[in-house]
């Protein structure tokens, strides 16, 4: 996608485990842009809106020992067009928003822009429509024809005015990580839907067809380039928002990351909490993982049952993976 006219709002479609937070805090870095951090997910996880998923008996009773520990919050209120209408508002008050003085060549070259940019930031799967999830939890080959209208429970304004951004990570990066959190955090395991809900590449294979039908040529970033090569990536997608690159900070104070954040469990966040800027472990692409070279650690950590598990649901992942991977931005 070339760099055009003044972007107003960024959508950012992600998914669990994929260093989505770090995208966010890289884009909340910048003086020109304002972020809703997951407006949809209390709608589509809490309130009246959300699918209905199966769970195991087992995941009934620690989901219920959960809500026993922590005072419950009315969420009855909270849906998807409430939701949408935030949205609407927040991207009209970011543009009314006074920008922060950039003194670089490319600000100069964009003095006439008013307002901030809205970074819209949610996970992909709670913005497919329920119809869609149910059948593709039947069958994870399946791809809505592309004269379908109703593919997200978003308004149609805020999806062809956008400058979309689908953020991917290897499977065998991400599985093993969401799995890992939900089993320390005594919550979901493999055997219930709504795991399977949640690890799905399936739903941005889905939003990338829908919004090229849209002739929308979305932006395809991989976890791997953000972490290892942020500066060159970064700078491209800057170009494509209309705003100065070198206003995006790397480094930040430990804790400030997650300073803006509400309702959220900080243990899903607690890496970016810690941090002081970008960690790159200096493994370099995630193009050379050999899931077999993995699924020794996956058994030692998760018991050999749970591994082959595991390997099953990475390998289904991973041919809508590298159908979006070879689409993303090269760096």
């Amino acid at each position: 996608m070339e760099a055009s006219s003044p972007t107003r709002h960024v959508l950012i479609f992600d998914h669990p485990r994929s260093c989505s937070n770090l995208l966010g805090r890289l884009l909340d870095t910048h003086p020109s842009t304002t972020r809703l951090h997951r407006p949809w997910r209390n709608a589509r996880t809490r309130g009246p809106d959300k699918p209905v998923l199966s769970i195991t008996p087992e995941t009934v009773e620690r989901f219920q020992q959960r809500r026993q520990a922590v005072e419950q919050q009315d969420y009855s209120q909270v849906t998807v067009a409430k939701a949408n209408e935030d949205v609407l508002k927040a991207i009209k008050k970011a543009r009314e928003e006074v920008r922060n003085p950039e003194r670089t060549p490319l600000a100069q070259s964009l003095i006439l822009l008013k307002g901030k940019v809205a970074i819209i930031q949610d996970h992909t799967a709670v913005l497919i429509t329920d119809p869609i999830i149910h059948v593709v939890l039947k069958d994870p080959t399946y791809l809505p024809p592309l004269e379908e209208p109703n593919i997200t429970l978003l308004p149609p304004c805020l999806l062809t005015n956008s400058l979309p951004v689908l953020l991917i990570r290897h499977p065998a990066l991400a599985l093993p990580s969401f799995l890992r959190m939900h089993l320390q955090e005594k919550m979901l395991v493999p055997e219930d839907e709504m795991f399977r809900f949640w690890i799905s590449l399936r739903w941005l294979r889905i939003i990338h067809a829908h919004l090229e039908s849209l002739l929308l040529e979305p932006i395809i970033i991989d976890a791997s380039d953000l972490v290892q090569h942020t500066s060159t990536l970064m700078t491209k997608l800057c170009a494509h928002v209309s705003i100065a690159p070198d206003q995006i900070q790397e480094t930040w104070r430990p804790g400030e990351a997650i300073q803006k954040e509400k309702d959220i469990d900080e243990n899903w966040m607690e890496t970016l909490r810690k941090s002081s800027g970008v960690i790159r472990d200096g493994r370099g692409s995630d193009e050379g993982i050999r899931i077999g070279d993995l699924v020794g650690r996956w058994e030692e950590e998760f018991g050999v049952e749970r591994a082959g598990v595991l390997r099953g649901m990475v390998e289904g992942e991973m041919g809508d993976y590298w159908f979006l991977w070879e689409r993303r931005v090269r760096v």
